[in-house]
């Protein structure tokens, strides 16, 4: 089975909490499925010491992700164009958003659901991209 997941974090930053837990549970499946691949799909350079295992390939598929406009497109084309590519049964997303334009089954993984709250922390814009988008999900 070829396993396709989005490892969107930032290069050289020390894990938080989250972090920490996305990549233990990444670390804790690439060693107890040796026989399946694992596409790491990454929108900036990586670092190597978050490649886990040999059946571990990483892919950047650019352009960073930036703004929520280019996150839609990171997620609408440059995903599913890799999960073709490279023939993905699975897409495993951590960031809480998923492709609406690819038939491969996608897991969603949702961290925070604060842009549910009425005094959300959030900046406006990503609560009404969060809400919009959500349900479709």
């Amino acid at each position: 089975m070829i396993i396709a997941v989005n490892t969107r974090l930032n290069k050289n930053e020390q894990p938080e909490a989250y972090e920490h837990f996305l990549f233990t549970l990444l670390d804790a499946l690439t060693a107890n499925y040796p026989r399946h691949q694992f596409i790491f799909i990454f929108d900036k350079p990586y670092d190597q010491d978050r490649l886990f295992a040999k059946n571990v390939l990483p892919v950047i598929a650019g352009p960073e992700t930036t703004t929520s406009l280019r996150l839609q497109y990171w997620f609408n084309y440059k995903i599913p164009a890799t999960l073709r590519k490279h023939k993905a049964e699975v897409f495993l997303s951590l960031e809480g958003i998923c492709s609406l334009r690819t038939n491969v089954p996608q897991c969603l993984l949702i961290s925070d659901c604060s842009f549910l709250q009425p005094a959300s922390a959030n900046r406006k814009k990503q609560v009404r991209f969060f809400k919009n988008l959500r349900p479709p999900f």
